[in-house]
């Protein structure tokens, strides 16, 4: 487990946004794994991991916690990139 943890840990460090004191709990409450993340894209663990260090663009945006090296991603980041990406959605 912790070689899993290590691996999540080193890929897109330098790109991700780091959660400060000032953003507020409920902006936090709705985070999602990486198994989460592959499940909703149709991807593998390992692809993303891939994604992160090859080709940030096509994962959603990722967050980082201080003080942690878990691959963690918001709810809200997540639905806005797929937002942009969805082709043919109509937005009654």
């Amino acid at each position: 487990m912790w070689r899993q943890r290590a691996r999540e840990g080193a890929a897109g460090r330098t790109c991700a946004p780091t959660i400060g004191v000032e953003q507020s709990m409920s902006e936090t409450k709705s985070v999602l794994a990486l198994r989460d993340l592959a499940s909703l894209l149709g991807r593998s663990p390992e692809t993303i991991r891939k994604d992160l260090r090859r080709n940030p663009a096509a994962v959603p945006p990722r967050l980082r916690i201080e003080g942690t090296r878990l691959l963690r991603w918001r709810a809200a980041d997540v639905d806005a990139w797929l937002a942009q990406r969805v082709e043919g959605l109509s937005h009654d």
